[in-house]
């Protein structure tokens, strides 16, 4: 019987949350919706892809070819007010 149940509550969701920056093909842009700043760098490579494929990212033109494997993933914690925040670029001759 329907009327007896009770919904059942959702759980709470205390991961933080970061900014997806990203670099591609000469343009920048940050994405709609956040991340979980603990996701592995194969998953957040694995969104951005995604996002970049459907031309997600405000300020990017879509690319169905669009391939971040060789990409960095830097992560930059909160502080002074700012968001965490995740920036995926290319390699550079320069980067760590």
């Amino acid at each position: 019987m329907a009327d007896n149940l009770n919904p059942i509550p959702a759980l709470a969701d205390d991961r933080p949350k970061a900014q997806l920056n990203i670099t591609w093909n000469g343009q920048q842009g940050t994405a709609r919706t956040e991340v979980y700043y603990d996701e592995t760098k194969d998953d957040l490579l694995r969104m951005a892809t995604e996002m970049l494929v459907s031309g997600e990212i405000p300020g990017i033109d879509a690319d169905p070819g669009a391939n971040l494997k060789d990409f960095e993933v830097q992560k930059f914690a909160e502080k002074d007010g700012l968001p965490f925040r995740i920036v995926i670029r290319p390699k550079t001759p320069f980067g760590l």
